[in-house]
């Protein structure tokens, strides 16, 4: 049985795949020519698109010979000879080549993929994540990847067709722009010497992840200084009230005593047998009098006791030397405090101590905070999120803070005797 013998929807079959395989060698032949210096692996995919073009027309002719048409097509003689061909030699040619063309269209792919080429270098770039584009002096366009263009497209509505025109359109005072989604990328600009001649490169790398975090990080910080603030207008309400309520216990007191005293001048003045004598009376009416105008006019301060206290709880035992700040120091008050409960910490913790002292000084319009412990020798220091706080405390209030590890461990802060 020969080819012209088949049914006609074999013959369709036979003529299908011959398309297909025309393409896929075209296909092949002009992959192979644009990214390959060396011809020679075009021959295979050449000679099959030749083969299958031969092959549809010879469907087409023996179509003409089956109608009784005469041939139209040029070189009849040739097409002849396929529709004569055996039915299953016709056949193992169109699947030959078919099996021919895919194999070679795979190697080329292969060898694509395996080898930098000018098609590799341009879909490179337009994989990374980062906008790349590269002009000349005057803004002639090199080189310009899809995010470039993608950003090109949003900020302007139309595609890069001027490096300088670009450059001066995208750039902001931070370098940072956002696209209309959210996007935000971080320009920088490079100069390029190739082979003598200057190459000017903008990248746009993409850092929207780490602007949302440090808004996060901005909000989070504005959050604490609020609770911080409102944290230690809550301390200082406690101690005012704290105050308020021991001087009136101590009043309360007084009083009392200035009735017992009343009762006893009362049975003095009676002659009563188990009344005072007068030098006696004399000298409770003295000390309660100077007790009384002492309470009038001192307030106890609150901080020391609420050092002593910290200290307690951690099993130290706090001796303060010096003056504490006034209490219209808040600031240095304040400083005062987080440096102690630190100092506190860090020696009952690490040092194992059982005692501590905090000496203050005043000298040359400053005021030093230097605290010791009787605990073990510290080796090298790595400042936390503790002693790394109170450093930038002291530092934001103009002051100065030295770490001593030998022979004791030792904190001295030094800040303004003025801070507000």
């Amino acid at each position: 049985m020969y080819y012209l013998d088949l049914i006609p929807e074999v013959r369709m079959i036979y003529a299908l795949i011959s398309v297909i395989t025309f393409i896929i060698s075209i296909t092949d032949c002009i992959r192979i020519l644009s990214s390959f210096n060396e011809k020679s692996p075009v021959v295979v995919p050449a000679f099959s698109a030749a083969v299958n073009a031969v092959l549809y027309n010879s469907f087409t002719y023996g179509i003409d010979v089956r109608a009784g048409f005469p041939p139209a097509i040029p070189w009849a003689p040739l097409f002849e000879c396929f529709i004569r061909m055996p039915a299953a030699a016709y056949g193992m040619l169109v699947l030959g080549t078919l099996v021919i063309s895919s194999i070679s269209y795979v190697v080329t792919s292969n060898k694509i993929n395996s080898k930098i080429t000018l098609r590799s270098i341009r879909d490179g770039f337009n994989t990374i994540d980062t906008g790349v584009l590269m002009y000349k002096n005057g803004g002639f366009i090199l080189l310009a990847n899809t995010i470039m263009q993608h950003i090109s497209q949003d900020i302007t509505g139309k595609r890069v067709t001027n490096g300088e025109i670009f450059k001066e359109i995208i750039f902001t005072p931070d370098n940072h722009i956002v696209l209309s989604d959210g996007t935000v990328y971080l320009i920088k600009e490079n100069i390029l010497n190739i082979n003598s001649e200057q190459i000017n490169e903008l990248t746009a790398v993409n850092v929207t992840t780490q602007t949302n975090l440090r808004k996060e990080v901005k909000l989070l910080e504005d959050r604490k200084e609020a609770f911080n603030k409102r944290l230690s207008d809550y301390s200082q309400k406690v101690d005012e009230v704290t105050i308020k309520k021991e001087i009136l216990d101590t009043k309360i007191d007084v009083h009392e005593a200035l009735g017992n005293i009343l009762l006893l001048t009362k049975s003095y003045l009676k002659g009563e047998k188990n009344a005072p004598d007068k030098e006696s009376l004399k000298s409770m009416w003295h000390k309660a009098i100077m007790f009384k105008e002492a309470i009038s006019e001192k307030k106890e301060d609150q901080l020391a006791k609420s050092l002593y206290d910290a200290a307690y709880v951690c099993g130290i035992k706090l001796r303060i030397e010096g003056e504490l700040p006034p209490k219209e120091s808040t600031q240095i008050r304040k400083i005062l405090s987080t440096a102690s409960r630190e100092a506190i910490i860090n020696a009952s913790r690490h040092a194992l101590a059982d005692r501590m002292t905090l000496k203050i000084t005043y000298a040359d319009g400053l005021v030093s905070f230097a605290f010791t412990n009787n605990g073990k020798a510290a080796g090298k220091i790595t400042e936390g999120g503790g002693l790394s706080s109170l450093r930038q405390l002291v530092n934001s209030n103009g002051g100065t803070m030295e770490i001593i590890t030998s022979p004791r461990f030792s904190i001295i802060i030094t800040v303004p005797e003025k801070v507000s």
